[in-house]
């Protein structure tokens, strides 16, 4: 995808840049060690924030902390565990204000490749990948609402054999520098109203015949690729 791989080649050209800098001595009060970390640790933040992943913040935050303790004047603060239980705290309890429990704080994944099928009872369906690529089985008889999301990502989601609650369904999308495909029935009726940001958002489907199934998506697409296709 475009969009993404642009972003991702100026970051390496960037990272590439800063590296050079600094053994030219234009960075000399940072060590090879400490850019290597920022060039590192600063897009797994970054990445984090954007899922709202509280382990991918804090936990980095305290590691820059402890290497530039000298620098920031903090050195008594950082040695020993203080510090990482302060993150592991932190990581808790802002993750529990936002609504996430223990189980989701701790597995979800930032980097994988998985293939997911989902209960055929669900009404809900809550899924989401970073730096990885992944693919959903929608086998739902009921569905309401589902809430998709890829950052830096490949998501593929077939609800080609999903049945539709008779209120309709409404499917919410947010994908960064990603790549999305739905494959939805061709019986549905689909009101596409998602909002793209330097982005395509294209539909492969026959024209659609007035119906009963009632499907809209919502969300926003931002440097990336979502295909509708029609199944």
């Amino acid at each position: 995808m475009k969009g993404k791989n642009l972003l991702i080649g100026l970051f390496f050209i960037l990272a590439a840049g800063l590296f050079i800098a600094n053994e030219l001595g234009y960075l000399a009060e940072i060590s090879t060690f400490q850019l290597a970390a920022v060039v590192f640790l600063i897009p797994v933040i970054a990445i984090s924030v954007a899922k709202l992943y509280f382990v991918g913040i804090f936990f980095p935050l305290a590691g820059l902390a402890v290497i530039f303790s000298e620098k920031l004047g903090i050195t008594e603060y950082t040695e020993g565990f203080p510090i990482w239980i302060v993150a592991l705290c932190l990581t808790i309890g802002v993750s529990l204000i936002f609504g996430k429990n223990l189980t989701d704080m701790w597995t979800e994944s930032i980097i994988g490749t998985e293939e997911v099928i989902s209960e055929e009872g669900d009404e809900f369906i809550n899924h989401g990948v970073t730096l990885g690529s992944s693919i959903k089985y929608v086998n739902s008889k009921e569905l309401k609402n589902a809430k998709l999301s890829t950052t830096l990502g490949e998501l593929t989601v077939y609800f080609d054999n999903a049945e539709v609650s008779p209120g309709g369904a409404t499917i919410r999308v947010n994908a960064v520098l990603s790549d999305l495909v739905l494959y939805i029935p061709k019986g549905w009726t689909v009101q596409n109203d998602i909002g793209s940001i330097l982005s395509d958002v294209t539909e492969r489907r026959a024209k659609q015949e007035d119906g009963t199934i009632n499907v809209r998506l919502v969300g926003k697409a931002v440097l990336s690729d979502v295909s509708i296709i029609c199944v």
